[in-house]
């Protein structure tokens, strides 16, 4: 068998660095010449210091540890194990995306690490939910999505007869096919959701996009978006200010509500009497629309003492629910 060639060596190299070496797991010189023999490179100690200075030159950050035998790893890489464990996280929890499309995507983040970080992530996150959820098309709709707000077109779409779950989608026939301007794909609560405005009702509008189907990218131009139009501001009208964010929040609960608070909390939160009928728990939680649906099926039996931007919030949400 000939002998691979120079460029190829190099590639190898590079792809054994990444893959099998990081600060705890160092490969000598010895190690390297040996890997790059058995893929039949004719490696020698010149040539490998050589292609290691050529990585380094191209910005592959190749630490070496001088001792008696040296040895190299990769030391920053452009994600680091903490940054990849947040995205899997992030991922593992999005509830738009299936089994199949979290498995595939979180592997793919597991190549931007060695395979020993990669790992150490696995075992923190955990096995995924294997339970039915997503969409297998949601990559095949957010490419649409994304294909018409380049292009600055309208989209047509269906929706699927599970959206009638959604609040925004009650009482929406699901064969009809609605159309809108898109503005861009927004995630929220572990949700991807398309955003965009309907000009026949002169509205901003949310779809949860695993829920579309049927997605066409018209000949229609855009509508003109209201002026002062702010995508922050309309988030923030849709989904609570407080949407995703940590509060130490401080309960005044009924004393039959305990089961519930420990249920939710856990038996760790701290908890004081605060009348002969109430107590009051404190907790550190990320406040999201569903701790806000969690406090309206307590049916007045837990109130927010604090803080006020969370009672505020809270207060408005039940204003929006009345007619």
């Amino acid at each position: 068998m000939s002998s691979i060639s120079n460029k190829q060596r190099l590639i190898r190299l590079h792809r054994y660095l990444m893959k099998q070496t990081d600060e705890d797991h160092q490969a000598t010189m010895s190690e390297l010449i040996e890997y790059l023999r058995k893929e039949d490179a004719g490696a020698t100690r010149k040539t490998v210091k050589d292609d290691i200075e050529i990585l380094t030159q191209e910005g592959i950050d190749i630490v070496v540890t001088r001792s008696y035998f040296n040895s190299y790893f990769v030391g920053c890489r452009d994600f680091e194990m903490p940054e990849v464990t947040l995205l899997a996280e992030s991922i593992a929890s999005n509830e738009s995306l299936t089994h199949g499309q979290k498995t595939k995507l979180i592997r793919k983040l597991y190549t931007l690490l060695s395979k020993y970080q990669a790992e150490k992530v696995a075992r923190c996150i955990g096995p995924l939910d294997d339970r039915e959820s997503g969409n297998e098309k949601l990559y095949y709709i957010i490419d649409r999505i994304t294909e018409a707000v380049d292009a600055g077109r309208r989209i047509a779409f269906r929706l699927s007869r599970d959206a009638g779950s959604f609040p925004n989608k009650s009482g929406r026939d699901t064969d009809k096919e609605y159309s809108m301007t898109p503005i861009g794909v927004m995630c929220n609560d572990n949700r991807c959701y398309l955003f965009g405005y309907d000009a026949e009702s002169d509205k901003y509008k949310v779809v949860r996009a695993d829920y579309m189907h049927a997605v066409r990218v018209l000949e229609d131009k855009a509508d003109k978006l209201p002026p002062r139009y702010s995508s922050e501001d309309y988030s923030e009208s849709f989904f609570p200010p407080e949407e995703g964010t940590f509060r130490e929040v401080v309960l005044e609960c009924d004393n039959e509500t305990m089961p519930l608070v420990i249920d939710k909390f856990g038996d760790d939160a701290e908890m004081w009497k605060s009348t002969r009928k109430s107590f009051y728990v404190k907790k550190v939680i990320c406040v999201t629309s569903s701790f806000y649906a969690w406090l309206f099926s307590c049916g007045g039996k837990i109130r927010v003492v604090s803080p006020g931007s969370v009672q505020e919030t809270y207060r408005e949400l039940l204003r929006r629910s009345l007619a």
